[in-house]
């Protein structure tokens, strides 16, 4: 059930004025002379504010004087948030445009109540062919109208009503209130009855005990009760409901239904303890005239308890109402609220699938920038190599060593990293492996980095194959340096040799002169050949020795050269055998090193592939559970608006059926308030009649006091008379009874109609119960969409974790 209380204490209202002053620029338009901006709210469809007629100049349009708006804002008492008001600011023409309005733009307002800095906006008009933007500077001020509405308000509106009506009221309600006053101070009760009369009080079998009080402004109450009565329903029809002020003019009716019911009750008055809960009206006995006043004040104690008992259960009815009428509006605020966060989870579904898009971007970014970088380190290092190779000839053999020293140094620190790498690999792959059994929604996006950590780990093989086959060569050098010298020198040797042979056939070479010409005719050409021959043999064998001398020297300095040499090359082997004997040993180790590394990357490489398996098959069924989960989101949004929209409509069903119900209770309110004032009228024609009685009694009283010691004689004549009043005094109350038999029959009537309206109470009460199910199931679909947000949460807190050490392996591997 709802609770007023809770209600009030959770959230409060705030008025706050505002102030907007306004202008408006690119107005190109020619039938926009004039214009003027109108605001509107969102919760109401007229215009609460509108500005002054502008003239448009040069395309700009500027209005002077600002406007006022004065804002009734909702504060959450526990969170301090403000709810949101929306205003509309429209922005009309008043020239020859058909539909007259330019554009219009919407702005919160509760985000400008905190402070009373004055903020510009400029926000273009939302209309399909305008250019139009407006200027806005909102600036709350400081004013008697801020502070809190509290719920006295309600009463200080009541009583400005009670003022206005009073003063509403003409003279003859002030003159029909002096009459009687008039009337109740000429009444002389009986001493004993005059308690009774000043101070009658009755009890009433509701829960309400009511003391009536005869005063000189009961007629006075009566009259403007009917009028707040009247003006309150006004209000009520054309006013928008609240729950406060509904309550505070509830509160005026019912007190005005108890002024009508008891024109002469008061509240001044306390009650008299000597009343005993079960009598329902106490008479007072007295001589002579008391079963008159019994009779009669049991009538009006009758009466009195019908219309009490009417005004009860239409009182109770009202309470009803207004408590489903309260429970309406929870339900539309909970709709609300249920609408916002289901936008604002699809806008966060957006937001995640946004972010899921960047970061596939920034994944195949750096899956390029690997790619990149590995294919800028392999051609350093081939440059390197081919750097190496190309300045080996020119360097020495002790620079070599040198080299050969630090490049082991360097290997012994490689291979130690190489070390902790294979042992962080091989924990982050583990780390990998659990926190991709756990990702269920994330598996695919990883598929593609996990085989670049499979490359980047089978490529440190071939690495180490190269260092170990450039360590090799570079011990090898010396040797086929060696090598090299030696065979220079015997193909010198055998150069040599060449040119020997060579010379050797000239000398023995036979000349064909001879044969060409006969010995007679060229005897002395040949003497002079001859002689020629002879110089040139003299010449070559000159030539010869001193060939053969400078063969001796140069075979002489080629010795002492290949002595020089071999002991060189003595000296260096016994250097270098003393030198890398201690670094053979360390080789030896960083291969079976190398050899065991292998082992274990193979050993590594085939449990990745079965963890790669496994992954994939994880991946598979993960699919299968998003496809799954993507049909069970989109039946339950299906759903939500189905249900949504019927819920709409069962409210709107609810609204007509309630205005209709409000609508039979006023009319049956009216009825009432008709035959009350009936009895009324009956009840005032009664108290006249009695009045007469109890004068004429009186001085019935006073002669017969006077006369009692003369008519003595007369007694029994008057006791027969007496008797004879008895029973007229009886068939009067034989009357009484019927007309109280005739106002129980119309309570019977009455009592029915009761049961029918607390039948359609319960009817309405059965349809909120369907409603308040309804909202549970609501608030099931919102836990679901709370785990729902914690799974997301929990996933991307793993994604974030796999990025990390994602982040952390490339860091490594490119150090």
């Amino acid at each position: 059930m709802f609770k007023a209380a809770r209600w009030k204490s959770e959230k409060n209202k705030i008025k706050a004025v505002f102030k907007f002053q306004f202008q408006a620029t690119k107005v190109h338009h020619k039938g926009w002379e004039e214009l003027m901006v109108s605001l509107f709210p969102v919760d109401a469809g007229k215009p609460t504010a509108r500005s002054e007629k502008v003239a448009v100049v040069d395309g700009s349009c500027n209005w002077a004087i600002p406007i006022y708006e004065t804002v009734r804002l909702i504060q959450d008492s526990k969170t301090g948030k403000i709810n949101e008001k929306t205003y509309q600011f429209v922005l009309s023409a008043t020239g020859s445009v058909k539909s007259g309005v330019v554009g219009e733009i919407g702005i919160n307002l509760a985000d400008y109540a905190e402070t009373f800095k004055p903020f510009s906006v400029s926000l273009p008009l939302k209309a399909p062919n305008a250019e139009t933007v407006l200027h806005v500077t909102v600036q709350r001020i400081q004013g008697e109208d801020e502070g809190r509405v509290s719920d006295e308000d309600g009463d200080k509106t009541m009583k400005q009503q009670l003022r206005t009506l009073r003063r509403k009221l003409g003279d003859s309600a002030i003159a029909e209130a002096k009459a009687l006053a008039k009337i109740a101070n000429d009444i002389k009760p009986t001493e004993e009855v005059s308690d009774g009369n000043n101070q009658g009080k009755t009890k009433f079998p509701s829960s309400r005990v009511m003391t009536v009080q005869v005063k000189s402004n009961g007629n006075l109450r009566k009259s403007y009760s009917l009028d707040a009565i009247s003006a309150s329903g006004s209000d009520s029809s054309s006013e928008r409901y609240t729950p406060k002020e509904n309550g505070a003019k509830n509160n005026i009716t019912q007190q005005e239904y108890g002024s009508l019911l008891s024109p002469i009750s008061s509240t001044d008055t306390p009650r008299d303890p000597s009343i005993a809960p079960g009598n329902d009206w106490s008479i007072i006995s007295a001589p002579y005239g008391s079963i008159d006043e019994s009779s009669s004040s049991s009538g009006e104690a009758l009466l009195r308890e019908g219309s009490q008992e009417s005004d009860n259960i239409v009182e109770k009815l009202n309470n009803d109402i207004i408590v489903l009428t309260r429970q309406l509006e929870v339900s539309k605020l909970e709709l609300q609220t249920l609408r916002k966060q289901v936008v604002k989870e699809s806008r966060r579904g957006q937001d995640f699938v946004r972010e899921l898009q960047s970061m596939k971007e920034e994944r195949d970014e750096l899956e390029k920038k690997c790619v990149e970088l590995k294919a800028s380190i392999k051609r350093a290092a081939d440059e390197e190599h081919d750097s190496a190779k190309l300045q080996f000839g020119g360097t020495s053999k002790w620079s070599l060593l040198e080299e050969t020293k630090q490049e082991l140094n360097h290997e012994k620190s490689l291979n130690a990293d190489l070390q902790l790498q294979l042992k962080k690999t091989h924990e982050s792959n583990a780390e990998l492996i659990l926190v991709v059994r756990d990702l269920e929604e994330l598996a695919q996006r990883k598929n593609r980095e996990i085989p670049s950590c499979c490359c980047s780990s089978t490529s440190i093989k071939p690495d180490i194959m190269k260092d170990m086959e450039e360590m090799k060569f570079k011990i090898r050098l010396p040797q086929l340096h060696n090598a090299e010298c030696q065979q220079n020198l015997i193909e010198t040797s055998t150069y040599e040799e060449d040119e020997q042979y060579a010379l050797d056939v000239l000398v023995n070479q036979p000349t064909d002169v001879e044969l060409l010409n006969s010995p007679d005719h060229k005897i002395a050409h040949l003497t002079t050949e001859l002689e020629l021959y002879k110089k040139e043999r003299e010449e070559t064998e000159m030539q010869m020795e001193q060939l053969a001398l400078d063969y001796e020297i140069l075979k002489q300095e080629n010795h002492d050269i290949s002595k020089k040499l071999e002991q060189i090359q003595l000296r260096e082997q016994l250097r270098m055998q003393f030198d890398c004997s201690a670094h053979f040993a360390s080789i030896s180790e960083l291969e079976a090193q190398v050899e065991c590394l292998e082992n274990e990357i193979e050993r590594l490489t085939v449990e990745f592939q079965a963890d790669l398996e496994i992954i994939s098959r994880d991946k598979i069924e993960q699919q299968k559970r998003a496809i799954q989960s993507e049909e069970a989101l989109r039946k339950t949004r299906l759903y939500n608006c189905n249900t949504a929209e019927q819920l709409q409509e069962d409210f709107k069903r609810l609204t007509a059926q309630m205005s209709s119900a409000f609508h039979m209770n006023e009319k049956l309110v009216m009825q009432t308030l008709k035959e009350s004032n009936e009895l009324q009228l009956q009840k005032c024609h009664l108290e006249e009649m009695l009045e007469k009685a109890n004068k004429e009694l009186d001085l019935a009283r006073y002669q017969h006091h006077i006369k009692s010691q003369q008519l003595l004689s007369l007694i029994d004549f008057k006791t027969k008379e007496v008797d004879s009043l008895v029973l007229e005094l009886k068939e009067k109350r034989k009357e009484l009874e019927n007309q109280s038999m005739a106002g129980e029959a119309r309570q019977r009537a009455s009592l029915e109609q009761i049961a029918q309206l607390t039948s359609e109470v319960e009817k309405l009460s059965g349809k909120c119960d369907h409603f308040a199910e309804q909202i549970k199931l609501k608030e099931n679909l919102i836990k679901e969409m709370d785990q729902l947000k914690a799974s997301m949460t929990e996933s991307i807190r793993c994604f974030n974790l796999a990025k990390r050490t994602n982040l952390c392996l490339r860091r490594s591997f490119l150090s």
